[in-house]
């Protein structure tokens, strides 16, 4: 018989084998990789092309959730253990030796909290259930139908969109419905519990249990508290968030239920925008070669927005583009294309601004537009034309639309640009009275910090022109992380000039929407109804910026708060603490950029690789529950 410590000892060191066998296997891989021929890759966004490495055989792994480490014995045929929503799964990283007793956190009325779990299977587990009770508060009750639990699906990620799928790395990324399943031996799950604070909740700490059971497992009671505060949250009015969305699948409107579903969730995220990019006129010829617009879908759309709730922003294209075009073969038989060179384009973009029949059109258009406009007043139509202005020469022909366009008032327009040369430094000044929502590229806009110019500077540009500044962190590898999304949505938006935040994509998908390999290109997927689920699924990084945002609304409550107390103690406390936190953040200067052999790793955006390396899940939750206490100090 083995002692205490001799078990102990012995523990150690069977973890220490799977540690440097599952390494020497990383290695071989590594190497195995670096042996292998080089591809191209196009990075859509900016139009670099850059070269990675490809890989031979099946891209996938074989198995997603063993995990590799040894688990001394267990009564229950399990362990569970507390898992943060933000922090990454790592099967090679044993659980804490304790077992889990309770999960606990904290939440003002209205606010949606995640806490998660993982169940480690030390045999085959069968049907395995999570089950909740109520939250109570002596008669003060939380239902449980106010939390929605459900499991981390994992699945090879490419490391980026454009990146053959070889090019993959295994992740924890969607959150589908939890019902039961089975957890074979030596295999693990993630479960995670999302709680909706009702809005009339009472303050205090309600309590409750999670039960979680099996065929063949003596069942596991872990007891759960939430906190909630005695204020609301206050949404910043100069930080909003957006998203690109679609209501159509190849020009067909998504099932009605989808639609609803969909936006509820784009809802109960806080966006207050939607970039529709398959929302446009139909512009066309007759028969007898005369232009004809239809606006009806764009009605339909609007409509659709009205019926389920939505208020905000809507971002359109108003296809003048495509009006241009017919213009030329209206009068001459041939139409207009765009050409696909720098100076062709340039010659495109004079030629239509001295085309008055072309103007006049556009001006017809501009005025049904404005019209429509008017039938829906809680939704703002803005438009944009082109894609990422500053590539191909396209600048001189997104002005002179934009010039069209003008013809009508009462318009904003947005556009999306880089920064990643002192040329888009000169574009940008030309850009500048032809928009008012100029939305950045992710990394580029990194870059340009990190060549040592600041947040400030940039406001300052901005204020001169008079216009707003958005960004697009879209997901477009494996290294945008729930945690990243936290961070740019939360401390980082902070402390940036962006007004918006616009990701591409909420459902961008090809093919089986679980797999991101069987496309020409990736996925990005930050949600979607599933007709198999039978509900909507969710992914880590949706959830991640739902838990930024809620960052972002504790601080601007506190700061709020400040304004509007008299001076003293509490306020003196609450300013001292929120300027800790900005001493805490990472200096965004003098950190490696402008070197392509970074795109497709965590090294790619270097400002938010260095705010997830300074701040871990643990810390971000800390920082939140400081900022509640020194809210709850200004309330008394």
């Amino acid at each position: 018989m083995l002692n205490s410590a001799a078990k102990i000892g012995f523990s150690r060191f069977f973890r220490a084998l799977c540690g440097a066998i599952f390494l020497f296997a990383c290695l071989t891989e590594c190497a195995a990789q670096d042996a292998n021929a080089e591809t191209r890759a196009k990075i859509e966004e900016t139009g670099q092309i850059i070269t990675v490495k490809t890989t031979e055989g099946e891209p996938q792994p074989s198995d997603f959730y063993r995990y590799t480490f040894y688990l001394p014995p267990s009564a229950t045929g399990c362990r569970i253990s507390e898992k943060s929503l933000v922090d990454e799964m790592d099967p090679t990283r044993p659980p804490p030796d304790m077992a889990l007793v309770a999960l606990s956190s904290f939440g003002a009325p209205g606010q949606y909290q995640t806490l998660g779990c993982v169940i480690y299977a030390q045999r085959d587990l069968k049907n395995v259930r999570a089950e909740v009770s109520d939250l109570a508060m002596g008669s003060a009750k939380i239902s449980r139908k106010m939390m929605e639990i459900r499991y981390g699906m994992r699945i090879a990620k490419r490391k980026r969109y454009s990146f053959p799928p070889s090019q993959n790395l295994v992740t924890t990324y969607f959150l589908r419905t939890f019902n039961c399943l089975d957890i074979p031996e030596n295999h693990f799950r993630e479960i995670y519990f999302t709680l909706k604070i009702p809005e009339d909740a009472l303050a205090g700490i309600y309590q409750g249990k999670i039960n979680i059971s099996a065929e063949n497992m003596e069942s596991s009671s872990i007891g759960l508290s939430m906190e909630v505060f005695p204020f609301k949250l206050r949404l910043a009015p100069d930080k909003k968030y957006g998203m690109y969305y679609n209501l159509t699948v190849k020009g067909k409107f998504k099932e009605k239920d989808a639609i609803a579903r969909e936006i509820q969730d784009l809802t109960e995220h806080d966006i207050q925008c939607i970039y529709d990019a398959g929302l446009r006129p139909e512009h066309r010829l007759d028969t007898d070669g005369n232009i004809v617009s239809d606006f009806e879908k764009i009605e339909q759309s609007l409509q659709i927005l009205r019926e389920n709730h939505f208020r905000g922003m809507v971002i359109m294209d108003p296809g003048l583009l495509k009006l241009a075009e017919l213009a030329g073969k209206a009068r001459h038989g041939v139409a207009a294309k765009l050409p696909a060179d720098e100076a062709g384009k340039k010659r495109f973009a004079e030629n239509i601004l001295g085309d008055a029949f072309f103007l006049k059109t556009a001006k017809n258009a501009m005025a049904h537009l404005k019209a429509i406009q008017k039938k829906y007043p809680e939704l703002e139509l803005t438009l944009t034309q082109l894609d990422e202005v500053f590539n191909d020469g396209r600048l001189p022909v997104y002005v002179a639309l934009t010039k069209a366009a003008k013809q009508v008032d009462g318009f904003k327009y947005y556009i999306t640009f880089h920064m990643l040369n002192e040329k888009a430094d000169g574009m940008r000044k030309e850009m500048a009275p032809h928009v008012d929502i100029g939305c950045l590229h992710m990394y580029s806009w990194e870059w340009w910090l990190a060549r040592g110019h600041t947040a400030e500077e940039y406001r300052g540009e901005l204020k001169k022109n008079h216009s707003l500044a958005a960004a697009y962190y879209n997901p477009v590898g494996v290294y945008y992380t729930a945690k990243w999304y936290r961070l740019i949505m939360g401390l980082e938006n902070w402390q940036s000039p962006f007004a918006w935040h616009l990701p591409w994509k909420y459902d961008s998908k090809k093919g089986d929407p679980f797999n991101d390999l069987d496309g020409a290109m990736g996925d990005h997927i930050f949600g979607f109804y599933s007709k198999e689920d039978e509900s909507l699924v969710s992914t880590r990084i949706w959830e991640g910026f739902r838990e930024g945002v809620t960052d972002l609304k504790y601080i601007h409550t506190l700061e709020e708060l400040i304004k509007e107390k008299k001076p003293g103690e509490a306020v003196r406390k609450a300013q001292a603490y929120l300027e800790q936190i900005r001493g805490k953040l990472a200096v965004p200067s003098n950190l490696p950029h402008d070197d392509p052999k970074w795109i497709g790793t965590r090294r790619e955006c270097p400002y938010t690789a260095a705010m997830a390396d300074q701040f871990s899940a643990e810390d971000l939750q800390n920082i939140r529950c400081l900022i509640a206490r020194r809210i709850e100090e200004l309330l008394k």
